[in-house]
């Protein structure tokens, strides 16, 4: 009777610990991911993109677009108009692809590692990302950059290239809030340059860069770059010589606070902000990513419980060809 009671107990102990390996398992994959939790709070839902350049570079929606629609700045919502939301991914280098951890309607985790497709998963309200692409000339032999961040001379606008969380006033309060909520240290900007030729077909093979503003701030306090790891396995997130690091934008209230005041400082790109060349005549195609990197020690849920806001802008800066670039900072 008592080895039929111990093989009892020892047939049940088998069957719990089978049970919590089943159900720890997915768990143990997907803690790869900093996203783990058992909510799909973490989003984005509201963003506003301006892309624009200096002399020298022209932009368009389409390659073949009429005269008149070739200028010097673009709005992303005429090509992504219904508000899409950005939810947790990471992007594969070596699969060249985005990966997400998807939920179900109750927030539980229901697939792990699921690849995603600009088609089905980007621009939408269901969707993870933002996507859409654009097309660039010139008229002279050129080497194009991003452009570093920069201050208006009383110090409450700003240029250049940033991401930032939208400062939005709080009447209650009587100061501004920080509307992104943590949202930008973990924002990323991805660019696909591909060179075309004259009949607007790809004309060499692209290479992607991944811009990351803000790289020097976790959790808003000024600890230094932290690297993203791959979700491939490999230590960083893409090459080194294809990552744009930025220091973070910062603003502060004037004193006295004024509702429409505040003093900025623009953040500095800590590598080579180089992109593309082009000779005269030329067109390239520029496909443009925008994600929050699940990856990214600071996407949390506590930027998901409210909408997070972010105020971006991409600005090209097309330079004589022969000029030398930015100086990597060690």
């Amino acid at each position: 009777m008592h080895d039929k009671e111990q093989k009892r107990k020892k047939r049940f102990l088998i069957i719990a610990l089978f049970l919590m390996v089943w159900i720890l398992l997915p768990l143990c994959v997907v803690a790869t991911y900093t996203w783990l939790s058992i909510s799909k709070t973490p989003k984005v839902s509201d963003m506003e993109m301006t892309i624009n350049s200096g002399t020298g570079l022209e932009l368009a929606w389409s390659v073949n677009a009429p005269e008149e629609e070739w200028g010097q700045q673009l709005n992303f919502t005429d090509a992504v108009t219904n508000d899409p939301i950005l939810l947790p991914v990471t992007r594969s280098q070596q699969d060249d692809c985005f990966y997400a951890a998807r939920f179900g309607a109750d927030g539980r985790i229901i697939d792990v590692g699921t690849a995603l497709s600009d088609d089905k998963d980007a621009n939408g309200r269901d969707g993870y990302y933002v996507k859409f692409t654009l097309y660039a000339r010139t008229d002279e032999n050129v080497r194009v950059q991003l452009k570093d961040g920069s201050v208006t001379a009383d110090g409450n606008g700003l240029g250049g290239t940033y991401v930032i969380g939208t400062p939005v006033w709080d009447a209650e309060e009587t100061r501004h809030a920080d509307a992104g909520r943590g949202a930008q240290y973990a924002t990323r900007v991805g660019l696909r340059v591909t060179p075309l030729d004259t009949d607007g077909a790809p004309r060499g093979a692209s290479e992607f860069y991944v811009y990351e503003p803000n790289a020097d701030r976790h959790n808003g306090a000024q600890t230094g770059f932290v690297d993203t790891p791959s979700v491939s396995g490999a230590p960083h997130l893409t090459a080194r010589e294809r990552l744009i690091r930025q220091t973070a934008f910062t603003w502060r209230e004037s004193t006295p606070v004024e509702h429409d005041v505040l003093a900025w400082e623009a953040g500095a790109f800590e590598d080579e902000a180089t992109l593309f060349t082009l000779d005269a005549q030329e067109k390239v195609q520029l496909d443009v990513y925008v994600w929050l990197e699940g990856n990214d020690a600071d996407c949390v849920n506590a930027f998901g419980s409210e909408a997070a806001l972010l105020t971006a802008n991409l600005q090209f800066e097309a330079l004589p060809k022969g000029s030398s670039g930015l100086v990597p900072i060690p």
